[in-house]
């Protein structure tokens, strides 16, 4: 079946990026393919900028949607964002560093990553050791937790009116912004781009990419998602190792 598309948007991991994080050769050949039809192509991931960055070097989507919808840039360098303000993200880092039951705390600005422990690195980029008792000068996406046992992450969210939600490592608290995540981003730039949500394809694996799955045209789980995805998404397309999406938007797009 053929589906009349002018929007495609995908997660990274364990979606458009196989398990080695990297988009294969055969993927990136349909991403181009997809973008000389003008149709738009744009990622949405709970990943930050830089962090994103190192993963999607060989493509150049026309959007990045990162930090689970906190923060959208295009390649021509429009953006739309919803940060913790430095005001509220310095009270709550205040708090976080004083928490006994808090292990590490890490931050994403637009391009700097901060950490409370020296020497920290995850998907290619190394955290900058900063001391959070002295503050940030800048609006940011992300604060990243790791807790011990009894810590309360809601009595913080509620006291900051943030979001907070549980990693897979299930050690691991995230705040955003109450308003972001990654469909209220997709809106946004659908709103920028003119064109209809239902006319908009997404893909995705995890529990942040339910809301997109739903509210965009054809919302399409890879295989190797979780359970819960296969009951939200009106089609299922093959795994993350198998280039998945692109084979489904191959046969479905082009």
């Amino acid at each position: 079946m053929m589906y009349m598309v002018k929007m495609i948007v995908t997660d990274l991991d364990d979606t458009l990026l196989n398990d080695e994080r990297k988009i294969s050769a055969y993927s990136r050949s349909i991403i181009t393919s997809v973008q000389n039809k003008g149709i738009l192509f744009i990622i949405a991931t709970a990943r930050s900028f830089p962090a994103a960055a190192v993963a999607i070097k060989d493509i150049n989507p026309d959007w990045g949607i990162y930090n689970n919808g906190a923060l959208a840039i295009s390649k021509v360098s429009n953006r739309v964002a919803v940060p913790i303000t430095a005001t509220v993200a310095n009270c709550l880092l205040t708090e976080l560093v004083n928490d006994i039951k808090v292990k590490t705390i890490k931050i994403s600005a637009v391009q700097n990553e901060y950490a409370s422990k020296i020497g920290l690195k995850k998907n290619g980029i190394s955290y900058k050791y900063t001391d959070f008792n002295s503050g940030l000068n800048e609006d940011v996406y992300k604060i990243m937790v790791k807790t011990a046992i009894g810590f309360t992450p809601q009595f913080y969210a509620t006291k900051y009116d943030l979001k907070c939600y549980l990693t897979r490592d299930q050690a691991t608290y995230v705040y955003v912004n109450k308003c972001a995540d990654k469909m209220s981003a997709i809106q946004m730039v659908a709103e920028q781009e003119q064109i209809p949500i239902e006319q908009i394809v997404a893909f995705g694996d995890d529990v942040n990419d339910i809301k997109m799955l739903e509210g965009c045209g054809v919302g399409v789980a890879v295989s190797n998602a979780l359970p819960t995805l296969y009951n939200v998404a009106a089609q299922i397309c093959g795994s993350n190792k198998n280039d998945g999406v692109a084979h489904w938007i191959e046969y479905n797009v082009l």
